[in-house]
C-alpha cells in the first residue's frame, strides 16, 4: 500500500503547508476581493493534496475525484481573482489619463 504513495505528492504537500502558513501569518496585511480568492484557492489545493496522498489507503476514486475537483475550483478561482485584478488596473489606468 504504501508503495502507491508518491513522493512528488508528499513534497507538494509539505510546499503546500509551507505557502498557507505564510499566507495566514500575513493575511492581516492583505484584506481584499483577490486575497480572499486566493485564501480560498490555496485552501482547495491544501485539501486537494491531502486527499491526493489519502486516496493511495482508501477510497481511490472518490478521492481522486473529489481531488481534481478540488484543483479545477481552485484554478477557476485564481483566474477570476487575475481578471479582477486586470480590470481594476484597466479601471485605475483610464483614471489617470
Amino acid at each position: 500500500m504504501l508503495e502507491l504513495l508518491n513522493p512528488a505528492e508528499i513534497v507538494s504537500l509539505i510546499l503546500s503547508i509551507t505557502v498557507m502558513i505564510y499566507a495566514l501569518a500575513n493575511l492581516r496585511e492583505l484584506t481584499d476581493y483577490m486575497t480572499n480568492l486566493l485564501m480560498i484557492s490555496l485552501a482547495c489545493v491544501f485539501v486537494g493534496l491531502i486527499f491526493s496522498i489519502m486516496e493511495a489507503f482508501y477510497l481511490p476514486d472518490l478521492l481522486n475525484l473529489i481531488e481534481h475537483t478540488l484543483f479545477a475550483i481552485a484554478a477557476f478561482l485564481l483566474a477570476l481573482g487575475c481578471r479582477h485584478q486586470i480590470l481594476l488596473n484597466t479601471k485605475s489606468d483610464r483614471d489617470l489619463k
